[in-house]
C-alpha cells in the first residue's frame, strides 16, 4: 500500500507531461524511424 500511494502521488502527476512530449516525437519522427507503434496505431493492433 505504501508504494501504490508513493506511485500515486510522486510519479503519476508526471505522466501527463510526459505524455505530452511523446505524442509530440511521435509527430515529428517518420514512421519507418520510429521503432515502436504509434499510438494511434494502437487502435488497430488485432
Amino acid at each position: 500500500h505504501k508504494k501504490a500511494m508513493a506511485y500515486c502521488y510522486d510519479v503519476r502527476p508526471y505522466f501527463d507531461d510526459i505524455r505530452y512530449h511523446c505524442d509530440k516525437l511521435e509527430q515529428l519522427v517518420e514512421d519507418q524511424s520510429w521503432p515502436l507503434a504509434k499510438y494511434r496505431e494502437l487502435f488497430f493492433i488485432r
